[in-house]
């Protein structure tokens, strides 16, 4: 565990302790109405089962349902009894998870502040700071509340992966909470429903169960149907990879590289799973390619060659249409573009996507090292000359040394780290 990180956690431990101190003076603790008993036990109960139920919205990302039952109690509870409740709940369903102690006391303190910060969200926006009625000003108070909610919790949570992982702040963010903005706030727009029902109607309150479940099971639902989509392609990928033995596990191979390059040049991790993506179909439109020139076992002449470059347009075409897609489209669209411009497309250096270049010298390296039904495969060595030769005319140098690099480290005897850093490649195009 990172130094830096442990330092962070007692920071946020300390802070959480802080803040509820300050709240508890200026409300200090009296008896606890039996009204609020049961909303905090209630609360404590709901959160727990809510918490075995996450729903992933993306990699690393995932909401939960109990963001619903935390905003809802901090809208009817006083701050401190909403912190408090908040916290027990978090601790204990993560002590039953058997998370590391370090995570439970992260999750406790950075939910408790959570929580703290809202409250002051909602007071500051003219609303006091247990609602006991709902009208304009105080609808409007907890859509403050929950902007708060939600930037201070997916700003505390991005710093602790920052520091857990190395990733940059504004990649994690984007990739963690600009991606899952919708669900969870979402989520907490419940919380604000059940709220006023509480309110206004709380014996109604407990068939807002049946709307609650329902919004799970459409957001599971719509998670389910993103992966199973991209596992369809995936498939499908995979289908032309093993109509020729020669080409078996071509675009999962292809995938892993693109993704150690993209590690090696420190793109964001959105952009290196974006990439990796689009390796894994880059050959998809291979489906709309005659068997007869797929397989020939000949070398292919120059107009055969341009005739199977299109399965570069009918790949694009297949994965345009799907959302998942969208960055990676043109990724495979333009993978056998030429870095001096004489390209199908006649694009050049780096107005060509930085994904598609990426794909380009991988998808080449593989090919080389790979037999051919009219050749051999080449020795690593010489492929990865062949690559250092095409730098400049036919890949992007930068790429092209970057993978140089890579395969001399893993084939290098077992020694010291590398001293090196992540190399540097432009991804939009540079005017002169």
């Amino acid at each position: 565990m990172p130094r830096g990180l442990q330092v962070y956690v007692g920071m946020i431990g300390v802070g959480a302790l802080s803040l509820l101190a300050g709240f508890l003076r200026v409300d200090p603790p009296t008896v606890i109405p039996p009204q609020n008993l049961v909303l905090l036990v209630a609360g404590i109960g709901l959160m727990m089962v809510a918490g075995y139920c996450p729903i992933c919205v993306g990699p690393k990302v995932a909401v939960s349902m109990a963001g619903t039952v935390i905003f809802a109690m901090l809208l009817l509870l006083p701050p401190a009894l909403a912190a408090v409740g908040t916290a027990l709940g978090i601790g204990l369903l993560y002590t039953l998870m058997r998370w590391p102690t370090l995570y439970v006391v992260f999750n406790v303190a950075q939910s408790t502040i959570t929580v703290l910060a809202a409250s002051t969200a909602l007071r500051l926006s003219g609303a006091p700071p247990a609602l006991a009625e709902f009208g304009p000003r105080e609808i409007a108070a907890a859509g403050a509340a929950a902007g708060a909610f939600f930037l201070v919790n997916s700003v505390i949570v991005t710093q602790f992966a920052v520091l857990h992982g190395g990733t940059s702040f504004m990649s994690h963010w984007r990739q963690a909470f600009g991606r899952s903005a919708v669900p969870y706030l979402s989520t907490l727009l419940v919380g604000v429903v059940v709220a006023v029902t509480f309110v206004n109607a709380p014996i109604v309150t407990p068939l807002l169960v049946l709307p609650t479940v329902a919004i799970y099971l459409a957001l599971r639902d719509a998670t389910v149907l993103r992966r199973q989509t991209r596992e369809t392609v995936e498939f499908l990928a995979d289908i032309m990879d093993r109509r020729d033995h020669y080409t078996y596990e071509h675009s999962h191979r292809v995938a892993t590289l693109a993704k150690k390059i993209t590690a090696r040049l420190g793109l964001p991790e959105e952009e290196q799973e974006a990439v990796a993506q689009a390796a894994r179909v880059h050959d998809l439109g291979k489906l709309g390619i005659r068997d007869g020139l797929l397989f020939k076992p000949e070398r292919l002449s120059p107009h055969e060659l341009e005739e199977i470059r299109k399965h570069s347009v009918i790949g694009a075409e297949i994965v345009g249409k799907l959302p998942q897609y969208a960055r990676g489209k043109e990724y495979i669209l333009f993978h056998h573009e030429r870095y001096d411009g004489s390209g199908a497309f006649r694009l050049y250096g780096t107005h060509i996507p930085i994904g598609a270049r990426i794909i380009a010298v991988a998808d080449a390296f593989d090919a080389m090292t790979s037999d051919r039904p009219y050749r051999s495969a080449l020795s690593v060595e010489d492929a990865l000359a062949e690559i250092t030769k095409g730098g400049g005319t036919q890949f992007d140098p930068v790429i092209a040394q970057a993978l140089v690099a890579i395969v001399h480290e893993e084939n290098a005897p077992a020694a010291g780290p590398a001293t090196a850093g992540p190399a540097t490649v432009a991804t939009q195009p540079t005017l002169s």
